[in-house]
């Protein structure tokens, strides 16, 4: 079988592709752009609220970490399941991914709200910010339940070749949070508004629409289900099913934890500089954010697809979606890399109108233009490592990354040499190099691209 499509099936691949990228992205830009809108909005309160709320997010995203790695799991192993036609598998999978999910979510929220004195002076120890994290955390952590339930809704419509869905739940999500953000935080005619209290409620309100109309659309009559009669007989958790969805998922919540861990090191050695560059750190992250959206895209597309074809036993269908997503994360790549190297204070004038952070934010966001390769192709070489049953190796990338470049070089330059804050931009950007190379590395020698290959002449 000759492994050269056709100009027709070219087209059809590229057709596939951009069915689940084109979505994916759209999505990640409304909610990054709404991130940067709510941001710019914190933005215009003092330095002490946009840290209080940088680190107070630092807490929450633990979940955020831990929910997007169960929910990669439960779609990797609901697309082969999909893939292969095993619909009523498929709904027994989405009910062992609620059951797993919402009660760490119910968890996280009482530990959190029991010492959050404790998690947030393991990031800093300045009195302001703390004074105003605290009560911001209480509030803002009981997002986490509805953060669960949106990581399975995402799994199970990703998994299904679904990207549309979620992007139109993120339309209406992201409307309800910078609207309600905009009154609840400076208020509207005689309310005086909250604050940045205000921010959190909004972002709870909104995710809990988001959470509750994605189970709407997945459960009814024509939802995803819609040609499964049965009912899932038991709601008690299926062991073999969790260990399926912790099988994949751990791998992909452990290289998030890794980066989630590494920010109380790297938090903490920036606050040594000051909150002034703590606040421009953080604003400058949400400008680099934005030119990320698509990468997400390209790894849903890769573990989405890649798994279709792994589990309809179609070789050429696979190496052709591998070369076309690597070949969209280059052109990517050369797109926003120069982007972020001369439009840096652009990006941050969009988010403050104060000059000292502009200042510091900018130099972030260029420096942050030497990594912006590797973060543009690794998403789409890691959704192949997953898809090809590679779960770990994107893991040990991001830890090796983190923990043996980012961190020391961080730490030592902060807190030993107390060296230009330069050079801890510069580490961050290594680090993303270095993670390339892991991964890359191992996709390459190990000749992943042959997965359908080596299947076959297991079997």
């Amino acid at each position: 079988m000759t492994n050269t499509p056709s100009r027709t099936g070219k087209r059809q691949i590229r057709r596939d592709i951009y069915k689940l990228i084109i979505p994916s992205v759209l999505q990640n830009f409304l909610e990054i752009g709404i991130t940067l809108l709510t941001t710019a909005i914190i933005g215009r309160l003092m330095a002490y609220d946009i840290s209080a709320k940088g680190v107070s997010e630092r807490i929450v995203q633990f979940d955020w970490a831990l929910f997007r790695g169960l929910g990669t799991g439960a779609m990797l192993i609901f697309a082969h399941a999909y893939g292969a036609g095993k619909l009523k598998k498929c709904k027994e999978i989405a009910a062992q991914a609620y059951l797993i999910c919402i009660p760490l979510a119910i968890v996280f929220v009482a530990v959190v709200c029991c010492c959050p004195r404790f998690l947030l002076e393991l990031m800093t120890d300045e009195g302001e910010v703390l004074t105003r994290a605290i009560p911001y955390l209480k509030v803002l952590v009981l997002s986490s339940p509805f953060t669960a339930i949106m990581s399975v809704n995402t799994a199970i419509f990703n998994g299904s070749g679904d990207t549309k869905t979620p992007m139109f739940i993120a339309i209406a999500m992201n409307a309800v949070n910078v609207v309600g953000c905009l009154v609840l935080v400076f208020g509207i005619g005689p309310f005086a508004g909250f604050g940045l209290m205000g921010s959190a409620a909004a972002l709870i309100f909104s995710k809990a629409l988001a959470a509750g109309l994605g189970v709407w659309l997945i459960y009814r009559r024509k939802g995803v289900f819609r040609e499964v009669r049965e009912h899932v007989q038991h709601l008690r958790l299926d062991p073999a099913v969790a260990k399926e969805v912790f099988g994949g998922g751990l791998p992909v919540a452990g290289e998030t934890l890794f980066w989630q861990f590494s920010t109380i090191v790297v938090s903490r050695a920036i606050l040594s500089y000051g909150s002034d560059t703590y606040a421009a750190y953080l604003l400058g992250m949400q400008a680099e954010t934005l030119l990320q959206a698509p990468t997400y895209g390209f790894s849903v597309a890769a573990m989405t697809l890649c798994s279709f074809a792994i589990a309809r036993h179609n070789d050429r269908l696979y190496r052709d979606y591998i070369r076309q997503i690597l070949l969209m994360a280059v052109v990517v790549a050369l797109i926003t890399t120069p982007m972020l190297a001369f439009g840096s204070t652009f990006f941050m004038t969009m988010l403050t109108d104060k000059a000292e952070l502009i200042a510091i934010g900018a130099g972030y966001v260029s420096m942050m233009a030497i990594g912006q390769p590797a973060l543009a192709v690794s998403p789409a070489i890691n959704g192949v490592l997953r898809a090809a049953n590679h779960k770990k190796i994107p893991m040990i990338s991001t830890a090796l990354g983190i923990w043996l470049v980012r961190v020391p070089i961080i730490a030592l330059t902060a807190f030993v040499f107390k060296g230009s804050i330069f050079i801890v931009w510069f580490a961050i950007s290594v680090d993303q190099l270095v993670r390339l190379a892991i991964s890359g590395g191992f996709f390459l020698r190990r000749r992943v691209q042959d997965t359908v290959l080596k299947q076959q002449e297991q079997e």
